[in-house]
């Protein structure tokens, strides 16, 4: 298809044009999920009455409830965000400026989601 645009008649440029572009498409979506999916491996969060600890490869952090500012979920609950592990996308935002992301790809993550969402609500 993409010679065919090429040739002197130009024949199917749009169509040539819509392949591409649904290729980068598929390409930037999976180039950022793979990266996502990697970059979380080894986190681990635990729930506590007054907080939350969150261990990563070297760091652990111990955050009291009060330490959290508010939390956001922008997952796609749909077939296709269930599949690419977007079903979760809970952005903690901490009062320090930085934040926490728990995604899809945490074991367990919609109840994870829920319990850090129910007891920020309390706390406030």
């Amino acid at each position: 298809m993409t010679i065919g645009v090429f040739s002197e008649d130009g024949a199917g440029a749009e169509f040539a044009g819509l392949l591409w572009g649904c290729a980068l498409v598929g390409l930037y979506g999976g180039v950022s999920s793979g990266l996502r999916a990697l970059s979380r491996d080894g986190e681990v969060f635990v729930l506590r009455e007054k907080g939350l600890v969150y261990r990563r490869t070297g760091e652990s952090r111990v955050l009291p409830w009060t330490a959290v500012r508010g939390v956001v979920e922008r997952g796609q609950r749909h077939a296709l965000g269930r599949l690419m592990g977007w079903d979760v996308h809970l952005v903690i935002r901490l009062r320090d400026g930085g934040r926490l992301l728990v995604t899809g790809y945490t074991e367990e993550a919609g109840r994870l989601a829920a319990h850090i969402q129910a007891a920020v609500a309390r706390t406030r």
